[in-house]
């Protein structure tokens, strides 16, 4: 074989002996170098053919090292006048290239391969990496190492992006502080690395300046001034290799050199935060480049305050509260207290410690010393605690004069303080700690509260009731005292005389045939009708409180001559209001010349009456003494006169409004010879409102019906059935409410004294049928509860002797079923024991039980025991019958649990009520003989009202729970109730 190839060779050579040698040559890469360039650029020489043209070239670039391009079909060709390429190399790898080029002639003839490499391109990057070493004294040692031969690596301490031009890498170099090293590394193909970097820590504390008796945030005194016990003057600095140091508190500027055995004297600094920095320098003069620092605080000074606080109300000098209180300590920089309560002085090792709130039941008098940790301490402070439980006196209210208001008080009238205009009045009260209790007042008829009140001095000016309580500064209050004021500025009206027969009136004199008469004067007054006083004259004078007086509607007898004698009247009220004066002129007609009669005009109503214009709609004007020719005129209100020649012809008032109506009527005979007759009405067309039937409409043995209705109008009367029937004027007249014990229905309306009716209003009431069935031993079902059950008697009260036999009483060996008939529902309550009582529960129409379910509950009787939950939306009566007592209990809270106690004492729970704020609001209520005790609980804050002692007397309480978390509470107590305030 290698024969073969080498006769081939040349037989090659001698073949092609007639074209010369190629000589190749690159201006951009060179043989055995290493370039990055992207562009090979080659030449070459053309060779000699012996007489034969050059036709062109064959050439190829690849990683062959030889080549045979006569018959490669790979190989590129290019025309003969060219003798050079460029080459672009962006798609050829790094790696080691060959060229080679053939000339060929145009007879075809070529010559051999002639070949330019290796040609080695590299256009990567070299690797580079970093490693540091940690050596004893923390100072790092870093190495920059390539795994390509032949490059350059370059770096920077100072974070400057490193180039060429910045530190090469020669040998490792250590550093003694925390740096971020850039290099780059570069191979002598020119290819240059992309910028990396690393954050190197260093921990160098050879020159580090470390603070050895103090920690950083600590707390120091640095003198026993103010009795510390632990103090420190001086700071001390160390550390392993450090010779000397610098060192600057605050804002300082820095001191020169010092020892390093040399400690630092913090005894000048003044009290509060103070930070200390230090450089320090190692033997080999290596500097501390980031500064040691070190942050405490000195506290040369004792406490400088003790605070108390109840309620969380810091206490001052004066300390004064209603009840026990709860006592919280505090001091300044939360140091240590010690009290003493007994008068005894505390100190550092004396007292009891505070760690606890202190419960104040009674006056205490507290001795406290505060000391912080340090053992600075600070002065003896005292606390005063005062409990008052007193009441006020009852408040005394005093007129302008300074007079008391009381029974013998002149303004005192039946029962009230009467007034002609507006009064101030001023209290008087005292109290055992409060100097002037305030006086709270309304005159609203609201009930007197710190909250919703007036207070100081009060004026009236009205006719009212003033209610009024003394409170002292903790709010201990007296009882509720009241006070009806009239305020009375109206003068008596409604003058009046009548004369006795035999008077007539002629041009506004009177002319008697008699000679003595009698004249009787009224008057009316609308606070003090029974203390008026008419005063009058005869000579014309006007009367005054001096003149002659007789009381209201009393007779003055006069004697008349013919002459014109002119009587004068005034009446004064109970405080002196004084009306219009009236006058009447009369005289003696001893030749009767003017026994002539006047004119009349009379009208079908009379002055000051009301009627229905629907059922009066024309009012009838009858003229005497008038003649032939009579004729009148007439105007309503403020319009004009309307003239009427037929007298017969009445005056139409049908469409008048409701009101008062002012009808003036003028008769004439045309001779001169007239007569006026004004009257002022009412005209009332407005139907009463409908009356108001209340009452538990649900009910055992009986229930109370009470119809009210909203008119102020006295005589407005209501009228009622019982049977179904329409009521009319012909039924039952109300009056006061009444009892009823079967059902009915009641059927009601009102009419006003001119006839106008209200609208009719009934209402069912359901009389609730309770079955006891004990031992069915006959086997019988029990009777259908919807069968018509007969009326029984109500059970008799057990006989206090306990040998009698109670008839409500089952065997014990039973279980007793007791069946309420609610509405067309059942409840049963099964008793476990046997020992059932006479226990009746009346609910309302439309109960729904709590249970939704089978409406089944469980009873246990131990004397008188039931819990029962129910929701509804009216009023509800538990009535519960022990021996001969009965107590009832009236609730609005909508849903609740009724709970009778073992003792006879009465539980009422409502369920939560959510407020719009999102709290959670329930009220308990508990109920026995003496007492009612109601608790209002706001998220589980407890708000108790005091205890309500009835001692023996009866009250009805209406109380509702509003989502406001407010409680509406309404009592109806005997006047002998105690501590009713709220």
């Amino acid at each position: 074989m290698n024969r073969l190839l080498f006769g081939l060779s040349l037989f090659q050579i001698g073949l092609f002996a007639e074209i010369g040698d190629i000589d190749i040559s690159s201006n951009s890469h060179n043989i055995g170098v290493s370039s990055n360039l992207n562009t090979l650029k080659i030449s070459w020489s053309q060779p000699t053919t012996d007489g034969d043209i050059l036709q062109k070239y064959r050439w190829k670039f690849d990683l062959n090292s030889s080549s045979n391009l006569e018959d490669d079909i790979d190989a590129k060709e290019i025309v003969a006048s060219s003798n050079s390429l460029e080459i672009p190399l962006d798609e050829y790898q790094d790696g080691e290239y060959y060229f080679h080029i053939l000339a060929i002639t145009e007879e075809g003839d070529s010559g051999v391969d002639w070949g330019f490499g290796k040609i080695i391109l590299d256009r990567t990057p070299p690797p580079v990496e970093i490693v540091n070493i940690i050596l004893e004294d923390q100072s790092v040692e870093i190495s920059l190492k390539s795994t390509e031969n032949g490059t350059s690596i370059y770096y920077t301490l100072d974070e400057i992006e490193p180039t060429a031009q910045s530190i090469k890498f020669e040998t490792p170099f250590k550093i003694y502080s925390s740096k971020v090293i850039k290099f780059i590394v570069m191979d002598s193909a020119g290819n240059r690395s992309e910028v990396s970097e690393k954050s190197i820590f260093v921990n160098y504390s050879g020159n580090i300046v470390q603070f050895t008796n103090i920690e950083d945030g600590e707390i120091i005194a640095t003198t026993s001034l103010n009795g510390a016990s632990n103090i420190t003057p001086q700071i001390v600095v160390t550390s392993s290799n450090l010779a000397t140091y610098r060192y600057k508190f605050d804002s300082e500027i820095y001191s020169e050199l010092v020892d390093k055995d040399s400690s630092i004297d913090i005894t000048r600094l003044s009290d509060g935060s103070h930070t200390l920095y230090a450089r320090g320098s190692d033997q080999l003069g290596n500097r501390q480049i980031e500064e040691s620092s070190i942050i405490f605080t000195v506290d040369n000074s004792a406490p400088k305050y003790i605070y108390g606080y109840i309620d969380n109300i810091i206490l001052g000098d004066r300390n004064i509260f209603a009840t026990g209180k709860s006592l919280t300590l505090f001091a300044d920089e939360n140091a240590l207290i010690r009290y003493t309560i007994d008068g005894d002085t505390p100190s550092k090792t004396f007292g009891k410690i505070y760690n606890q709130e202190i419960v104040v039941t009674n006056d205490l008098s507290l001795k406290m010393v505060a000391y912080d940790s340090l053992g600075n301490i600070g002065n003896i402070e005292n606390i005063s605690i005062i409990i008052d439980r007193e009441n006020p006196s009852l408040p005394k209210i005093f007129d302008k004069n300074k007079s008391e208001l009381n029974s013998s008080n002149i303004a005192f009238y039946q029962d009230s303080f009467l007034y002609d205009r507006t009064q101030n009045f001023s209290f008087t009260s005292s109290d055992n700690q409060t100097q002037t209790p305030t006086i709270f007042w309304t005159l609203d008829g609201k009930t007197p509260t710190i909250l919703n009140s007036d207070s100081g001095n009060v004026s009236v000016t009205s006719t009212s009731t003033l209610q009024f309580i003394a409170v002292d500064e903790v709010n201990n209050s007296t009882k509720i005292q009241r006070i009806d004021f009239v305020i009375d500025s109206t003068a008596p009206k409604s003058l009046s005389s009548t004369l006795s027969e035999g008077c007539i009136n002629k041009d506004a004199v009177y002319n008697c045939i008699h000679q003595n008469i009698e004249i009787q004067l009224i008057a009316i007054d609308n606070e003090t009708p029974d203390n008026l006083n008419i005063y009058y004259t005869q000579n014309g004078e006007l009367p005054d409180r001096d003149d002659l007086n007789i009381e209201s509607k009393e007779n003055v007898s006069l004697i008349l001559t013919q002459n014109e004698k002119t009587f004068k009247y005034v009446a004064y009220d109970k405080v002196g209001n004084r009306s219009e004066t009236k006058i009447v002129r009369l005289r003696y007609d001893i030749e009767a010349v003017n026994s002539f009669l006047e004119i009349i005009a009379s009208l079908s109503i009379e002055n000051g009456v009301s009627i229905n214009s629907k059922n009066i709609r024309k009012v009838d004007v009858t003229i005497s003494n008038g003649g032939n020719t009579v004729f009148y005129y007439y105007k309503l209100d403020s319009g004009d006169f309307i003239f009427e020649s037929n007298i017969s012809q009445s005056i139409d008032i049908s469409n008048l409004s409701d009101g008062n109506h002012t009808l003036k009527v003028i008769a004439s005979n045309g001779e001169l010879n007239s007569t006026e007759n004004s009257i002022t009405f009412k005209v009332d067309n407005t139907a009463p409102s409908n009356p108001i039937i209340s009452g538990i409409t649900s009910f055992a043995d009986r229930t109370t019906v009470l119809i009210e209705i909203a008119d102020e109008d006295n005589d407005t009367k209501v009228y009622y059935s019982l049977n179904g029937a329409t009521p009319s004027i012909e039924s039952f007249e109300y009056s006061e409410s009444f009892n009823i014990s079967e059902t009915l229905i009641v059927r009601t309306f009102a009419i006003d004294n001119v006839g106008n009716r209200s609208g009719e209003v009934s209402k069912t009431f359901t009389k609730i049928i309770s079955i006891s069935d004990t031992n069915n031993t006959d086997g019988t079902d029990n009777p259908d509860i919807n069968e018509t059950i007969p009326d029984t008697e109500e059970p008799e009260t057990p006989d206090e002797n306990p040998d009698t036999e109670n008839p409500n009483t089952p065997d014990d060996s039973n279980i007793v079923d007791v069946v309420l008939i609610v509405g067309g529902e059942k409840l049963t309550i099964e008793n476990s024991d046997g020992n059932l009582e006479y226990v009746e529960i009346n609910y309302p129409k439309g109960t729904t039980f709590s249970d939704d379910g089978d409406k089944s509950f469980a009873f246990e009787s131990k004397d008188i025991f039931q819990n029962i939950t129910v929701s509804q939306s009216g009023d509800i009566l538990t009535t519960i019958t022990k021996g001969r007592e009965v107590l009832e209990i009236n609730s609005t809270l909508n849903s609740q649990t009724v709970s009778i106690l073992e003792n006879g004492e009465v539980l009422i729970k409502n369920e939560p009520v959510i407020s719009d704020s999102g709290k959670r609001s329930n009220v308990e209520i508990r109920i026995s003989s003496k007492e009612i005790e109601i608790n209002l609980i706001v998220d589980g804050k407890n708000s108790n009202f005091p205890t309500i002692n009835l001692d023996g007397e009866s009250a009805n309480i209406s109380i509702s729970l509003q989502n406001d978390n407010s409680i509406n509470i309404e009592l109806e107590v005997p006047l002998s109730y105690k501590n009713l305030i709220f």
